[in-house]
């Protein structure tokens, strides 16, 4: 049987909270230890409750977090962030994919149309959008493009 879908909002019952906090905080920790077994990857949970100094549930033990923790801090900041992406650089990256794909198309069928506005990237294959509207959220994408 199916589940139903919960609202997303803070629990305004403490008992409530507690409870599904403790059962949530289980299951995190449980995700934590699976992605360490399963990837092969040092990794550590930390979860502190509002307004207490320590902390309420450490994976693995405390010894452990803090020598993972170590090893993180000690890297260098653009190790630390090698991988890690914005939203600019996501939609760069993106926009950069998209070029690729249309100038592969274009060379493969002639009749291909492309036209590029600040606040659209659209690929006309026969009527077909394959980029929607990006909304005037991005004020940066005519920089991008």
């Amino acid at each position: 049987m199916a589940r139903n879908k919960i609202k997303l909002q803070y629990i305004s019952n403490n008992a409530l909270r507690r409870v599904t906090l403790k059962k949530r905080l289980s299951g995190l920790l449980k995700k934590v230890e699976e992605l360490s077994v399963l990837c092969g990857v040092d990794t550590c949970g930390i979860v502190y409750s509002p307004g207490e100094a320590t902390p309420q549930a450490v994976w693995p033990q405390p010894q452990d977090a803090r020598r993972i923790l170590r090893t993180f801090n000690s890297m260098p900041e653009v190790e630390c962030t090698r991988k890690m992406n914005n939203h600019l650089a996501f939609m760069q990256e993106r926009v950069g994919n998209l070029r690729d794909k249309v100038a592969t198309r274009a060379s493969d069928d002639p009749k291909l149309e492309v036209s590029v506005n600040p606040y659209y990237l659209v690929v006309s294959l026969y009527g077909k959008i394959i980029w929607p509207h990006l909304g005037s959220s991005l004020p940066s994408l005519p920089s991008l493009l």
